[in-house]
């Protein structure tokens, strides 16, 4: 009699049976294989629960636990499959999103497994005693999440999922701030309105740094990161159907903004493989010609408040100097 080595999980990743050998009688399909499992006719001590049919089933067979599991159609014969693909078959039994848990009285492990997958969870972060605007900044998006009703359904889920796409989300909004939003506003793309209170967080010059300049290859790394999670299961929850179209719009600006990056990279590498200058020497010279002695007569002085304030002033600010300048030369 053939046998087989069984694990069932619910689509969180919780573990309802852990790897277990069972006999195979006759050549039952996956399914009538789970359901004789799943109802204690195979074994008395395992019992799932009689009412797995209102979740979905999937199944994935390998030949070992560390090797590559294959997505199987649970109608296929459970002998053919084991003879092809080997010997380890992972059940999982996926929650549909308007699943209700039955109302009864007493509670088995089971439904309390269930009643676990199905709150919705935020990840959380470690607070150190300092914590620094970025620190606060991913505490305000988790809040954030959380008061428009969304959040992941498990804690492993919240933990793994929701922690990156928040980290990630977090490292876009704060590379932009950083490097300045003005100079995405300046090519006339606008973030979310939603997204909003999130910018003016990062000020380089606090820290007496001056703004970096976008990077295209930095730029793109966030956006691809964003475009991910937009295509992941996760996010066509109900819980979410408010933050896709904010997080989608954020992407496509960072993504327009970064192809305007790559664009001025490709012409000024062009440029700088010209023979001939882009402007001649006449367009890049301006000559202003001053009468000698009534600009130096009194030059030992005119610019001490020039030099004053120069000499104080932190290398990452900038300065107008036209209020330093001498009135008959402006």
């Amino acid at each position: 009699m053939p046998s087989v080595s069984i694990k069932v999980i619910l689509s969180d990743r919780k573990e309802i049976l852990n790897w277990q050998i069972h006999p195979v009688n006759e050549n039952p399909s996956l399914n009538e294989f789970f359901h004789l499992l799943a109802t204690g006719q195979i074994s008395p001590e395992v019992f799932i629960d009689k009412d797995y049919h209102n979740f979905i089933l999937k199944a994935k067979v390998g030949s070992s636990l560390k090797g590559e599991f294959v997505s199987i159609n649970i109608h296929c014969k459970l002998n053919e499959i084991l003879q092809s693909f080997g010997n380890f078959v992972l059940f999982e039994l996926q929650l549909p999103e308007d699943y209700q848990l039955p109302i009864q009285g007493k509670k088995n492990a089971f439904n309390v497994l269930v009643s676990n997958s199905i709150q919705l969870f935020l990840p959380s972060f470690k607070s150190p005693k300092k914590p620094t605007k970025k620190d606060l900044l991913r505490n305000d998006i988790v809040t954030w999440i959380k008061n428009n009703g969304g959040g992941w359904k498990g804690k492993l889920a919240a933990e793994s999922i929701g922690k990156s796409f928040i980290n990630d989300l977090l490292n876009a909004i704060w590379y932009v701030d950083t490097c300045g939003i003005e100079k995405v506003k300046g090519r006339a793309i606008h973030f979310p309105k939603e997204l909003e209170e999130f910018f003016n967080r990062s000020d380089p010059s606090s820290y007496k740094n001056a703004r970096p300049k976008f990077d295209y290859d930095c730029l793109c790394r966030h956006t691809n990161l964003l475009f991910g999670h937009l295509n992941a299961p996760w996010i066509d929850g109900s819980q979410f159907v408010w933050i896709y179209p904010i997080i989608e719009k954020f992407s496509k600006c960072l993504n327009e903004y970064s192809a305007y990056l790559n664009a001025q990279n490709l012409e000024t590498n062009r440029n700088h493989q010209l023979e001939i200058p882009v402007r001649s020497i006449d367009d890049s010279t301006n000559v202003k010609v001053y009468d000698g002695i009534r600009l130096f007569s009194n030059s030992k002085n005119i610019y001490n408040d020039l030099n004053d304030k120069l000499s104080t002033l932190p290398y990452w600010e900038t300065l107008n100097i036209d209020s330093f300048t001498p009135s008959e030369l402006r």
